[in-house]
C-alpha cells in the first residue's frame, strides 16, 4: 500500500522530531502493510518553505536509514501544499514539490473558512495540467457543516484524500461522521495517514479499512487502494460520480436552523 500523505520527515514541520521518531513510524507504517510513503511536508509562504536540495537529501538520508535497520519502506518526495494566490505560479515555476514528482498536487485548505478564490486556484492549477488533490476535507468547517460543497469540486476535477486517523475516530467525532459521509457518497479517492508520531498520529490504516468496508462495498474501499499506487506511477485516475448528500432533517436539526435565524 501506499501512504501519500505523511509527516514522517525528521525536524521539518510539526511532524517527526527526530531519526529515531522516524525509524518509529517507518516500523509501524510496515507492520499495517505499506511499503512506500510519500513525505508530505507542510508547505506554507512565510512559514514552511523548503530548500530543495535539503529537502532530497533528507529523504535519501530517511531511506538509508531505513535499509540499514531493515525497514521495508521507501520514503518518496511531495508537499502538502496550503492553498495560497501563488500556487499555480510557483508550480509553473517548478519551485514546489508534487507527489513523487506527478502531476497530482496535495493542497491543504484552511480548518476554517475556505478562501474566496478557492475554485479560481483550483481551476488555474488544472489547466496547468496538474490534479489537485485535497487534503483531509472531512476536517474542514465547511465540509462539515455541507458536504456537497465537496461534490461540487470533485464535479470540476478536483480529487479528495481522506485521513485514516480521521475515519477511526482520532481527530474527533466530528471529522469520523463527515469522513462516513464522503464515503457512503462516493467523494473519497485517496486515503492517506497524515501521521506525526509513532503515537495517537501514527501511520496505521488497518484499522481505518476494516471501518471504511462497513460503511462502502469492498470494490471501492479496494478502488481507492489501487488509486495511491496509480498515483504514484502518475497514472491517471478517474473519479466516480459522487452522490448527493441528502441530510436527516430532523429535530435537532430544525432547532439549529431556527435559532441561526433568530440570531442572525
Amino acid at each position: 500500500m501506499v501512504d501519500l500523505h505523511s509527516h514522517i520527515l525528521p525536524n521539518i514541520d510539526d511532524g517527526s522530531k527526530n531519526m529515531e521518531e522516524t525509524l518509529k513510524m517507518g516500523r509501524i507504517a510496515e507492520q499495517e502493510g505499506f511499503s512506500k510513503i510519500i513525505a508530505t511536508p507542510h508547505y506554507i509562504e512565510g512559514e514552511f518553505i523548503l530548500d530543495r536540495e535539503q529537502f532530497l537529501n533528507i529523504i535519501k538520508e530517511v531511506n538509508e536509514h531505513f535499509v540499514k535497520n531493515a525497514i521495508n519502506i521507501e520514503v518518496l518526495p511531495g508537499l502538502e501544499i496550503y492553498i495560497s494566490p501563488d500556487l499555480p505560479s510557483k508550480l509553473k515555476k517548478e519551485e514546489i514539490f508534487t507527489l513523487n514528482n506527478t502531476f497530482y498536487v496535495l493542497i491543504e485548505f484552511p480548518m476554517g473558512n475556505i478562501p474566496i478564490y478557492t475554485e479560481d486556484i483550483l481551476y488555474e492549477v488544472r489547466l496547468l495540467g496538474y490534479k489537485p488533490v485535497i487534503a483531509h476535507p472531512e476536517r474542514y468547517a465547511k465540509v462539515i457543516e455541507e458536504p456537497d460543497y465537496l461534490k461540487g469540486l470533485i464535479e470540476q476535477g478536483n480529487y479528495v484524500q481522506v485521513n485514516s486517523l480521521s475515519i477511526i475516530g482520532i481527530l474527533g467525532k466530528e471529522a469520523k461522521r463527515t469522513a462516513e459521509i464522503l464515503l457512503k457518497h462516493r467523494m473519497v479517492h485517496f486515503i492517506g495517514t497524515d501521521a506525526h508520531t509513532s503515537r495517537i498520529r501514527s501511520p496505521r490504516i488497518k484499522e481505518a479499512l476494516e471501518q471504511m468496508r462497513q460503511w462502502a462495498d469492498n470494490e471501492y474501499v479496494e478502488e481507492i487502494l489501487n488509486n495511491g499506487r496509480a498515483l504514484i506511477k502518475g497514472e491517471k485516475v478517474d473519479i466516480p460520480q459522487p452522490l448527493t448528500y441528502k441530510p436527516d432533517k430532523g429535530f435537532l436539526h430544525n432547532m439549529r436552523r431556527f435559532f441561526k435565524l433568530k440570531t442572525s
